[in-house]
């Protein structure tokens, strides 16, 4: 009874918090991601851009590095908090930070020997190792995240939104002062170096240097045995996201070109508008989402369920009509520069990015009760499916038949999610009875 007033106490709260938030930081990305493209290209040209997001591409694998730890651990400590299990909770943060420092040492080494014994071009060589190690540095502000998150707090964000803006606001001070690509590159590991320290201060009170330097070996074992699995499975996520959009880059841009790299990039940036919107409600919710799951509160756990929904479609019909409504506007503006884009390919890329919606909302159930291996194996199969589709229909049917591909997707994964979130919320409904009748 106790554990279940502890998550009633809060679990109207932080979510909201997180959610607005994220709305900053996605209007942040909003203006970033329309200037920075903006003022690259007038730089660089189309050709330019194009190597930078090519080159982005390929450093973007270096995200997989904490071998999907993040969410899983997040949600172990979740649970063993509504357990009484505080101690054990900050051990696995301690032996979290310990592997993920290991790793982010080694993948450095790694970069300096790529820069070492890989030449392609002097200049793209360059480029690449910069944006490798800034890539790396991004890990460890996650980190300082996911661990504020695990305790319900938006620190951790606030500190992730605002090294985003300021990043930004160097990267847009470098192109004016006409610093190279690289250059541009090194002002997000300059950046990243300071918000990755302040994120380590902020979260002293349950990770300091002092306790990593006391992590001891059984309990890194322990922490690997228990969480590597439930990573893994997690990782699927981004890896999939890889291949849909920085392993499609790579092949759109061998196979047709580093223009149409840029000009798909900008149609991505626009309609990813709506991607970004709900995943900001359903990440707002995760976490007292995991709690509710976790504590068998179905009552609590309903009241989520509505307000998520409803909050999801409320904000994505008015971001997909303020799109519609504005679609000659941004087309004849922000891709004044792109050959292929029309108004009617910028409304099937709203649509395509609109009908994945459904079976991410319902697997967020599944990946926040840490039930997600099943819904993370078939996004991932259909990923590679999508990415096959847009190595044979990209060259041949241009934008079209990257939106194809993306469709794919939805198809192989929306009934699986429907069919096993609704099998866990019956679970946590039967549960709860049976708590409440004892």
């Amino acid at each position: 009874m106790g554990k279940t007033l502890k998550v009633n106490r809060y679990s109207a709260g932080p979510e909201n918090s997180f959610f607005i938030l994220r709305i900053v930081n996605i209007v942040a990305m909003i203006v970033f991601q329309i200037g920075t493209p903006t003022l690259i290209i007038a730089k660089f040209g189309i050709s330019g851009y194009g190597i930078w997001v090519f080159s982005l591409s390929i450093v973007c694998i270096l995200n997989l590095c904490d071998f999907g730890l993040f969410n899983s651990v997040v949600n172990d400590v979740i649970a063993l908090r509504t357990q009484g299990g505080n101690q054990r909770a900050e051990s696995l943060l301690k032996a979290l930070w310990s592997f993920i420092l290991l790793v982010g040492f080694l993948l450095i080494l790694l970069a300096q020997v790529f820069d070492f014994f890989v030449s392609l071009d002097a200049n793209m060589d360059k480029l690449i190792t910069t944006l490798a190690v800034a890539a790396i540095l991004q890990i460890f502000i996650r980190l300082n995240e996911a661990i504020s998150r695990a305790y319900l707090k938006v620190s951790g964000f606030a500190v992730l939104v605002v090294s985003y803006i300021f990043e930004s606001f160097l990267l847009i001070i470098g192109i004016m002062y006409n610093l190279e690509l690289w250059g541009l590159a090194s002002l997000l590991i300059y950046s990243r170096i300071l918000f990755v320290f302040f994120g380590f201060y902020i979260n002293r009170h349950h990770v300091s240097i002092i306790s990593l330097l006391e992590i001891k070996i059984h309990d890194m074992s322990y922490f690997l045995r228990n969480n590597i699995r439930k990573g893994i499975g997690f990782l699927a996520l981004p890896i999939g996201y890889l291949l849909l959009f920085d392993i499609s880059n790579i092949i759109l841009g061998t196979l047709v070109s580093k223009e149409f790299v840029g000009e798909l990039s900008l149609l991505r940036i626009s309609t990813g508008i709506i991607r970004q919107f709900s995943s900001a409600v359903l990440a707002s919710y995760s976490p007292v989402l995991s709690e509710a799951i976790f504590s068998m509160d179905w009552k609590i756990l309903k009241k989520i369920q509505a307000r998520m929904r409803l909050t999801l479609i409320v904000t994505i019909s008015f971001i997909c009509a303020l799109l519609m409504i504005s679609s000659n506007l941004i087309v004849d503006w922000y891709f004044q520069d792109a050959e292929t884009l029309s108004v009617s390919i910028f409304v099937i890329y709203i649509f395509c990015t609109v009908i994945d919606i459904p079976w991410v909302y319902r697997a967020t159930f599944l990946f926040s009760a840490n039930l997600h291996e099943g819904i993370a194996i078939r996004f991932l199969l259909s990923s590679f499916l999508a990415l096959v589709v847009v190595y044979f229909l990209g060259p041949l049917l241009g934008l079209i038949g990257v939106a194809i591909a993306f469709c794919v997707q939805d198809v192989v994964l929306t009934r699986y999610a429907f069919k096993k979130s609704s099998i866990l919320l019956h679970s946590c409904a039967i549960n709860s009875r049976g708590v409440r009748d004892e």
